[in-house]
C-alpha cells in the first residue's frame, strides 16, 4: 500500500473534521488575504492621488541669491540675475532609470516686474503642466487661459492691483490680458500673476531658459530618494530637493492602513488557530491508537510522519488555496463600496503563497511555512536561498508567528528586488532570550539612516513597515548594510 492512498484513505474517512478543519482555516486564511489586499489597493490609491496631487520634487539652479520667494527659490524686487536651466535640460530627466514615475514636468521663469508701481512676481508657466499639477485651483472670474497672450492673476494680486478678466498688462514691452482670476487657496500662488512660458521668455529676453521646476514623482513604488539621485545625475548643475512634507504625509496616511490591517489580521489567525488547535487535540487519542496500528503493520517511525505531515500538506494546501480565493473575490467585491477606492484589486499570486504558508503556519508552525516562502522565493529570484535554523525551536503565539512571517516575505521581496544578491540566507535562532529571524543577501548594499525616523524621509517604506510590524509585537529591527558589503536585516522577539 502506498503512503499517498494511505493519506487520502485517512482524509476521507475524517471527512467531518477535515471539513471543519478546512472551514476554519477558509475564514482565517480568506480575512487575512481580503484585509491585506483591500490594504494594498488603499495604500496604492491613497499613494496615487497624493503623488498626482501637487509637487514632491522641486529642482533649482545651485546658486542663487534673490528675495521674493517662489517654492524654495527668491527673486528679487530688483533684479532677477542668477544661474538658469533651460528647458533642454529638463528634457534630460525622461532618461533617468525611473522615467516611468514621473508624472508631470512643470518648468517656470521668474522675474519681478514693475506694475502700477508695485512690483509684482511673475511667472512663466505652461499652463497644461501647471492645472495638471496643481489641481487644486479653481478659477474664480474668468477662464483658463488658452492663448499666449493671456495670464492668469492671483487673488491677493487681482485686489491689490483692480484686476479683473480682460484687463490688459504690459511686461517687457508685450501686452497681456488677464483671462481669469484664481480663487485664493492660502498659498504664494494668491500674490503672482501666471503667463504662457514661451511668451514670458520672449517678454524677458531668456529664450529657452527657465528657473526652477516642480516635478511629480509617482514614488509609490520606488523611494523619492533614488529619482531625486536620479535628476542630480542628469542636472549637475541644479539642486534637486525631495519636498519631505509631502512624502511623510502620504507614508504617515498608508502606514495608518497597513497597522490596522496588521492588527486585526493577527486577532483573525489566533481565532483560526484556535479553531485548528482545537480539532487537531481532538484527535490526539485517536491518533495514538492509530499510529500503533500502523507501527504493528510494519511501518516506520518515518513513514508515520509522512502521512501525518502529508494529510497536513493537503489540508493547507486546500485551506491556503481556497482562503486566497474567497478573500480576493470579497476584497474585489468590497473594495470599491466599502473602500471607495478607484484603484482595481490586482489578483497578487504573493497572497497566494502568503494564503498557504499563513495555513501551514497554522497547522505546523511556522518552520515549515518560513522554508516553503523561501524556497519560493529561490526559484522567483533564481538563486538559492538558504535556509539555517539554530536553537530549538518552539512555537510561538499566533500574532507573533504572523508578524515574523511577514516581515521575512518583505526582508525576501525587498532583496530580489533591489539587493542584486547572488545568495540569500534566512537564519531563525532560537534561544533563552528569544527569537532572532534575519535575512541577510551578498548585494549592493546601501547606506541605513543613523534614526530610525529618517526611513520615511529617505523612502525607505518596506523598512519603515518591517519595523512597525516588530513594534507591534514587542520586538525590535536592526538594519546592518553598506554599499558593496550586502544588507541583513535581524528582528528580534523577546521571551
Amino acid at each position: 500500500m502506498r503512503l499517498s492512498d494511505v493519506i487520502w484513505s485517512n482524509l476521507r474517512r475524517r471527512r467531518g473534521r477535515m471539513v471543519l478543519l478546512v472551514l476554519g482555516l477558509v475564514l482565517g486564511v480568506g480575512t487575512v488575504v481580503a484585509l491585506m489586499a483591500i490594504t494594498a489597493t488603499l495604500q496604492e490609491d491613497v499613494a496615487n492621488k497624493m503623488d498626482q496631487f501637487g509637487a514632491n520634487v522641486l529642482i533649482v539652479p545651485r546658486s542663487s541669491s534673490l528675495s521674493l520667494s517662489y517654492g524654495g527659490l527668491t527673486v528679487a524686487a530688483a533684479s532677477y540675475d542668477v544661474g538658469e536651466l533651460t528647458l533642454a535640460d529638463l528634457e534630460r530627466i525622461r532618461t533617468i532609470k525611473n522615467a516611468r514615475n514621473i508624472s508631470v514636468v512643470a518648468p517656470k521663469l521668474l522675474s519681478a516686474v514693475q506694475i502700477a508701481g508695485r512690483p509684482v512676481l511673475v511667472a512663466g508657466v505652461r499652463f497644461a503642466d501647471e492645472l495638471r499639477l496643481k489641481q487644486w485651483w479653481q478659477v474664480e472670474e474668468g477662464r483658463e487661459p488658452t492663448a499666449p497672450d493671456e495670464a492668469l492673476a492671483g487673488r491677493r494680486l487681482s485686489t491689490l492691483l483692480g484686476l479683473r478678466p480682460g484687463t490688459p498688462l504690459e511686461i517687457g514691452g508685450e501686452t497681456f490680458r488677464i483671462a481669469g482670476i484664481l480663487a485664493e487657496n492660502g498659498s504664494q500662488d494668491d500674490d503672482i500673476l501666471f503667463i504662457d512660458l514661451a511668451a514670458a521668455q520672449e517678454a524677458m529676453g531668456r529664450p529657452g531658459k527657465v528657473s526652477l521646476a516642480e516635478v511629480a514623482a509617482l514614488c509609490s513604488a520606488c523611494p523619492v530618494e533614488d529619482i531625486v539621485a536620479q535628476i542630480g545625475e542628469v542636472l549637475p548643475q541644479a539642486q534637486v530637493t525631495a519636498l519631505r512634507q509631502a512624502v511623510a504625509l502620504r507614508m504617515q496616511t498608508v502606514g495608518q492602513l497597513e497597522r490596522f490591517a496588521l492588527a486585526v489580521s493577527a486577532v483573525v489567525v489566533t481565532i483560526g488557530g484556535l479553531v485548528v488547535l482545537t480539532t487537531m487535540l481532538g484527535a490526539v487519542a485517536e491518533r495514538r491508537q492509530e499510529i500503533g496500528l500502523f507501527r504493528a503493520l510494519g511501518f516506520r517511525q518515518r513513514h508515520v510522519m509522512q502521512i501525518i505531515l502529508g494529510e497536513v500538506g493537503v489540508v493547507s494546501l486546500g485551506g491556503g488555496i481556497l482562503g486566497w480565493l474567497a478573500g480576493m473575490g470579497a476584497a474585489v467585491i468590497l473594495a470599491p463600496h466599502v473602500a471607495n477606492v478607484t484603484t482595481p484589486v490586482p489578483w497578487n499570486p504573493l497572497l497566494a503563497l502568503g494564503a498557504v504558508g499563513t495555513a501551514l503556519a497554522e497547522e505546523v508552525g511556522f518552520v515549515p511555512a518560513l522554508e516553503t516562502l523561501a524556497q519560493e522565493a529561490g526559484r522567483q529570484g533564481r538563486l538559492p536561498v538558504q535556509v539555517r535554523l539554530e536553537g530549538m525551536p518552539r512555537r510561538l503565539s499566533p500574532t507573533r508567528e504572523l508578524a515574523l512571517y511577514r516581515i521575512a516575505q518583505e526582508a525576501l521581496s525587498n532583496a530580489l528586488r533591489h539587493a542584486q544578491a547572488k545568495q540569500i540566507w534566512l537564519t531563525l535562532r532560537f534561544d533563552d532570550t528569544g527569537v532572532t529571524l534575519t535575512v541577510a543577501d551578498d548585494g549592493v548594499g546601501f547606506h541605513p539612516p543613523e534614526h530610525p525616523g529618517r526611513l520615511t524621509q529617505e523612502g525607505h517604506f518596506g523598512l519603515l513597515g518591517m519595523r512597525e510590524r516588530a513594534l507591534l509585537v514587542g520586538g525590535r529591527l536592526h538594519i546592518s548594510s553598506a554599499p558593496g558589503q550586502g544588507t541583513a536585516i535581524s528582528v528580534h522577539l523577546p521571551g
